[in-house]
């Protein structure tokens, strides 16, 4: 099953494509989107710094853990969702631009552009809905977020396995998520809006590298955050009806 398909039945391509480059500056969108994530992903990978979370300990390699698990009945119906207020979006939407300001005030002025003109949540729907993976669910997001970084290290336009691999990587982070503070009832709403609007700006910076020619840089650059920051060699991961594990 092709991930560009729904892009284009939605025309989501064409309002990602719509973000107006020039706020960028010198800096293209590709580029951006590295930017923002190697900002933020150290948060949301370890969301309890200090046992903010109110759990014994924090999450980190909680990306590494949920690639081990291999999927179980039980876990691919557990659910994580939580209900997402207005309030809510716009503090993650402020935090982003906050982080990303500090390191990269160019790049936040860019990303601060493109969610001036577009819900990052209407943006992660359109993508993420047609698999399974929408709603308001800290799993689904987590497993949407993982599978799209997936597709764009590897070079795919597709989903090995189909929506049987998607729902055993969404079952890996439900099972994970079950057993971590992060998915506690009174944490999994941020969560699941920060790893939201990082797939929005992920996506827009892979439309963005391709526009330009310069998907395999963008790859590049994905592979190592992901390395450095969730511990994740996703080039030396498989993605099949079995979830995601390490290839053989």
């Amino acid at each position: 099953m092709s991930v560009l398909r729904p892009f284009a039945r939605l025309s989501l391509a064409g309002l990602l494509a719509a973000v107006p480059l020039a706020a960028a500056g010198a800096q293209d969108f590709s580029m951006i989107g590295s930017s923002v994530a190697g900002i933020t992903m150290p948060q949301v990978m370890n969301p309890c710094p200090n046992g903010r979370c109110g759990g014994a300990g924090g999450d980190g390699g909680l990306a590494m853990r949920a690639v081990r698990v291999a999927p179980q009945p039980t876990a691919a119906a557990t659910s994580l969702r939580y209900v997402a207020t207005p309030a809510l979006r716009r503090q993650v939407l402020a935090d982003l631009l906050s982080r990303t300001r500090a390191g990269n005030p160019q790049a936040a002025e860019a990303v601060r552009a493109m969610f001036a003109r577009y819900d990052y949540s209407r943006l992660y729907e359109g993508v993420a809905e047609p698999y399974g993976l929408g709603g308001d669910d800290t799993a689904n997001a987590m497993g949407a977020y993982f599978i799209l970084a997936w597709i764009i290290v590897n070079g795919r336009s597709d989903v090995p396995g189909g929506l049987a691999s998607v729902r055993a990587v969404r079952a890996q982070f439900a099972a994970t998520l079950a057993q971590s503070p992060s998915g506690a009832p009174q944490n999994r709403a941020l969560l699941g809006e920060q790893i939201k609007i990082l797939f929005a700006v992920m996506h827009a910076g892979w439309q963005g590298s391709m526009k330009q020619h310069d998907a395999r840089a963008y790859a590049d650059g994905v592979a190592r955050q992901f390395q450095q920051q969730a511990g994740v060699d996703l080039r030396r991961t498989a993605l099949d009806a079995a979830g995601l594990h390490r290839a053989e």
